[in-house]
């Protein structure tokens, strides 16, 4: 497995203070979270980058035979939902935003 940091091309790049990364091909969940793993060593060794604000994590879903999924098991649209992890370290920067 590789990981490569790749320049955007200039055309529609918009300025951000995020950096986007994309764990291509279709895996298990756990072989995904390998590949996130991958990319925060190489963001640690390699460019010296040891922490992260908020982050989002885009997931695209699929089956057994690799076509998405839209709907949870329930029947409810999967596009109407957000999984959210609280955050289990205190931080002070999070409790000045809130008072």
């Amino acid at each position: 497995m590789t990981v490569k940091l790749v320049r955007i091309p200039p055309i529609g790049k918009i300025r951000t203070e995020r950096m986007k990364i994309t764990f291509e091909g279709h895996h298990a969940l756990e072989e995904k979270a390998c590949m996130f793993m991958q990319a925060i060593a190489v963001l640690e060794h390699d460019h010296r980058i040891f922490r992260a604000g908020e982050c989002d994590f885009w997931l695209k879903p699929v089956d057994a035979d690799n076509h998405p999924l839209i709907l949870l098991p329930d029947g409810q649209s999967i596009a109407e939902h957000k999984l959210i992890v609280d955050s289990p370290y205190l931080c002070a920067a999070d409790a000045y935003r809130a008072g």
